[in-house]
């Protein structure tokens, strides 16, 4: 629990997060991380398809401190939903609110939000959006059920680690 806590917070910490950025793959994140493009990424997804292996394409980039970072975000995860169904992949995109604004301005965010589904549901596309932590989890959650009210492509994933998982995966099925 203490470690958890540890590196939650460092997690927000813009320095660190900056330094995640240039040298993450240096530092072993190559082994999680599909690719450094789209084409790499979309490989790996195929290589995973040909052993009828899903997958799940995350545009790395979180905790953005300006709209128009945000914005740029949005236009690249939908040139990914592009790229997915171009390939003919097996994939889904997951999406982190942050990135697209959620503490910038809620409104804002959820726009963003909204047209990635959207065009993703154009696409017949799933998007995941994370739960990312405990200070935005419940405003995630609303945006979630409020797309949902409206989208048939759009879910959330839940930290299993949360006192309440059950309870917030009971409220989503």
């Amino acid at each position: 629990m203490v470690l958890r806590k540890t590196f939650s917070a460092l997690a927000n910490q813009p320095q660190l997060q900056t330094a995640a950025q240039k040298y993450g793959l240096q530092l072993g994140a190559q082994h999680i991380v599909g690719g450094t493009n789209i084409s790499e990424a979309i490989e790996r997804v195929q290589a995973l398809n040909a052993y009828e292996i899903d997958a799940s394409l995350n545009y790395l980039g979180e905790f953005v401190t300006s709209e128009q970072q945000a914005v740029e975000a949005k236009d690249a995860i939908c040139a990914v939903i592009d790229h997915i169904v171009e390939a003919n992949a097996q994939a889904h995109i997951s999406v982190k609110l942050t990135q697209l604004g959620l503490l910038l301005d809620v409104d804002f965010c959820y726009d963003n939000v909204r047209d990635i589904v959207e065009h993703a549901a154009t696409q017949n596309v799933f998007v995941t959006i994370d739960a990312e932590n405990a200070n935005t989890l419940a405003i995630t959650l609303d945006i979630v059920e409020e797309l949902q009210k409206v989208f048939d492509n759009v879910g959330t994933v839940v930290q299993a680690y949360l006192h309440d998982a059950p309870a917030i995966a009971e409220r989503f099925q």
